[in-house]
């Protein structure tokens, strides 16, 4: 049986890990990489997977402007139907963040985070976790409202 999946998106300032997930992926510069976080020996084992897309790191503001938060845009541009892991995911949010704060050098760097139930290494995360159903044999979009 499949177990629902729970994603969280949160656009917040000195975004911390609320929900205690035991595993963060953080941008290094050059990757991303999973680490432990503090919670990882309490965490209790669940059967559903649950994802949190933090807009900052602990201590960082969440820039917005007139065209809405940095994070929200640059999560937005993301294609649930595109094969992406989440360490390219993350790659391509970081990226995004950068290059509007490049615009605006007086402003703080922001960097988000993704806190999770376990590492999932999955290469097409959206389709892994069942957040989009694939396109059906007669080539139109699935329609829920059908």
């Amino acid at each position: 049986s499949h177990s629902e999946s729970l994603l969280f998106v949160t656009e917040v300032c000195y975004c911390q890990n609320f929900l205690q997930l035991p595993y963060v992926l953080e941008w290094d510069g050059t990757e991303a990489r999973w680490k432990e976080t503090d919670y990882f020996s309490t965490f209790k084992k669940t059967s559903n997977d649950i994802v949190h897309f933090a807009a900052t790191s602990p201590g960082e503001s969440a820039m917005s402007f007139g065209i809405g938060s940095v994070f929200t845009k640059a999560f937005c541009n993301i294609d649930p139907k595109k094969e992406l892991s989440l360490e390219a995911i993350l790659e391509q949010l970081q990226g995004n963040i950068n290059e509007v704060l490049s615009k605006e050098p007086q402003l703080e760097p922001q960097n988000p985070k993704i806190y999770s139930s376990r590492i999932i290494n999955d290469p097409h995360f959206f389709a892994g976790q069942g957040f989009f159903l694939p396109t059906s044999p007669t080539g139109t979009d699935y329609d829920s409202s059908r």
